[in-house]
């Protein structure tokens, strides 16, 4: 049986174009205002699959809708795609602040479209999926971590530019630190062998929230971004920690803990400057800490095209203010351990 979708636009030719691209893969139910929409939405309450709702009809706008949603509920499980002529970054903002996923723009792209609809449709399968088989059976902390690494990996791939290698490079980079920390400084900061395996495997999930980042800004170079792009994105951190919120039920709290520090942290600054919450000094997790330092030197000598050793020297000198004294000296002493992670687990040559 086909899944659902809703398409809510007031110009018949949007509705039929959307139609026709989703037709193949899905049952369209159509909306000319908001409304209508609103009916359709509580009648199929529990069968609608994802909504693409134009920002604006004159009855009752996109906005007036997915508040509509937020209050009565619907969008834990519905997730919803706003369709718009504009291009306006602080439109983008305020929908994403209502609650809506990501964006398509007319005239439409069919393959942008197809792929951002059948991207937010598995995504949420993901969540609503694994929140039930949570309740149900209170799976083992391994065999959960193998269901989010399948997901994420193949829908991040598809969505940003992140890889399966750069999720792993991050797991190991971070043991590196990690261990050595442990087993060379007198402040364990709570580690332990057993205590760093968990964090490791929590680092996977620290870029989860660029899930509900639009595609058009994750495209894009952050030197790109205009400013309301930029903080579109930070929010990524935020989001991430919602997304992680069905695995609250497993029994390894110390897991739970470790993911939602990693994801709403791993920006943050040892010098007040980073994001969200603008935390200073050892304020900032030691997991987040670890992961952040793991993520800039990844990003350095794969996405910028730094060499390893310009990579060390600019962590090494400070350049971002970032990490502290402790995890700098920590990362210089196993850096040639990083080059060889790098080497032994590269990118994916790109068509």
């Amino acid at each position: 049986m086909k899944e659902k979708l809703l398409i809510v636009d007031d110009a018949e030719l949007n509705r039929a174009v959307l139609e026709e691209l989703l037709s193949s893969e899905y049952e369209t139910i159509c909306a000319c205002g908001g409304r209508e929409a609103m009916e359709i939405m509580e009648r199929e309450r529990d069968n609608l699959a994802l909504v693409l709702l134009d920002v604006m009809m004159p009855d009752i706008d996109g906005y007036e809708v997915l508040e509509y949603m937020n209050f009565n509920g619907l969008l834990k499980h519905t997730p919803v795609i706003m369709v718009t002529a504009a291009d306006s970054a602080e439109d983008e903002e305020k929908c994403l602040r209502l609650g809506a996923m990501d964006f398509v723009r007319k005239p439409y792209v069919t393959d942008v479209v197809k792929r951002r609809v059948k991207n937010i449709v598995e995504l949420y399968h993901y969540q609503n999926g694994l929140e039930e088989v949570l309740e149900q059976k209170g799976e083992a902390l391994s065999n959960v971590n193998e269901i989010i690494v399948a997901v994420l990996t193949s829908v991040l791939e598809t969505k940003t530019a992140e890889t399966k290698e750069h999720i792993q490079r991050i797991r190991m980079y971070t043991r590196e630190l990690l261990r050595f920390l442990y087993e060379h400084s007198d402040d364990k900061n709570g580690l332990n062998p057993q205590t760093i395996e968990t964090i490791c495997i929590a680092s996977v999930l620290h870029d989860i929230g660029e899930l509900l980042i639009p595609e058009s800004i994750l495209r894009k170079r952050a030197n790109e971004l205009e400013d309301e792009e930029r903080l579109i994105w930070q929010q990524h951190t935020v989001k991430g920690c919602q997304l992680i919120e069905p695995l609250k039920n497993i029994e390894n709290k110390d897991y739970i803990r470790y993911c939602y520090n990693i994801c709403r942290s791993h920006h943050e600054k040892w010098d007040g400057s980073g994001f969200p919450d603008r935390l200073v000094g050892d304020d900032i997790p030691i997991c987040a800490q670890a992961v952040g330092l793991a993520h800039d030197y990844d990003n350095m000598v794969v996405a910028k095209g730094y060499s390893h050793e310009q990579a060390v020297g600019r962590i090494r000198d400070g350049i971002f203010n970032a990490f502290s004294p402790v995890l700098v000296e920590t990362f210089q002493l196993v850096a040639d351990n990083f080059k060889i992670i790098l080497e032994k687990n590269p990118e994916p040559e790109r068509c």
